[in-house]
């Protein structure tokens, strides 16, 4: 008897209890951080001073908001590539391997919002998508060097990436 009441009593709290711990393990698991002390597998990033990713995270949340607008991800991707550049320059590039990953999908989303903007003449999205098209070669061929391709320095894709940054601005509003 006195389990029985135990089991109605305990049992759905620590049920509960269990469950949110769980699913706050598989966000930490998941976004590819460690508690604080742990070691971690993943990319570090630029401007990180270890390889280690030893911390919680009180100061900081992992991933950033998909942009909503074209200036928004003109903006996200001025950064990553701000970090693509200095890594490689730095003769750092490992600390480049993530934002190489983010710079597909942002310039993927710009290509998107231009075409599907009234706004944009079709002038203005074919320049887009050829923009996109160059600068996807350029950091695919920056990128290539951790996957088994070779190294290639940012100064050979640098000019190309630089004028299509430019182009791209040229449309934020």
């Amino acid at each position: 008897m006195l389990f029985g009441i135990f089991s109605q009593l305990v049992a759905p709290r620590f049920a509960v209890s269990s469950a949110l711990m769980l699913g706050g393990y598989l966000v930490v698991v998941s976004s590819g951080c460690k508690p604080a002390g742990e070691a971690s597998t993943s990319t570090p990033s630029a401007g990180s001073t270890t390889s280690e990713h030893d911390h919680d995270h009180a100061d900081h949340a992992h991933g950033d908001a998909a942009p909503t607008t074209y200036a928004e991800a003109y903006e996200a991707l001025a950064k990553q590539q701000a970090l693509i550049k200095e890594a490689f320059e730095s003769d750092s590039p490992d600390y480049a391997h993530d934002p190489l990953h983010k710079v597909g999908g942002l310039l993927k989303t710009m290509k998107d919002m231009a075409a599907s903007d009234t706004a944009f003449s079709e002038e203005n999205k074919a320049a887009v998508e050829t923009t996109y098209d160059d600068l996807m070669a350029a950091f695919t061929a920056l990128d290539d060097f951790f996957h088994d391709g070779e190294k290639v320095e940012y100064s050979e894709v640098g000019e190309k990436i630089e004028a299509g940054m430019i182009t791209l601005k040229g449309f934020v509003k």
